[in-house]
């Protein structure tokens, strides 16, 4: 699935990103919070493919 249409899915409620216990657990320790890992799905880029 491509990030547009990802993103077009969520922004209809049709579809809810899963973050799993791992990366949660890795995001913490990054000091990021699972509201910073919404929003970089809704408004981050990718920077490598």
């Amino acid at each position: 699935m491509d990030l547009r249409r990802l993103r077009r899915l969520r922004s209809q409620g049709t579809y809810q990103t899963r973050i799993t216990t791992p990366a949660k657990v890795e995001a913490r320790k990054d000091g990021l919070t699972e509201g910073d890992l919404d929003h970089a799905v809704q408004h981050g880029q990718v920077i490598e493919d």
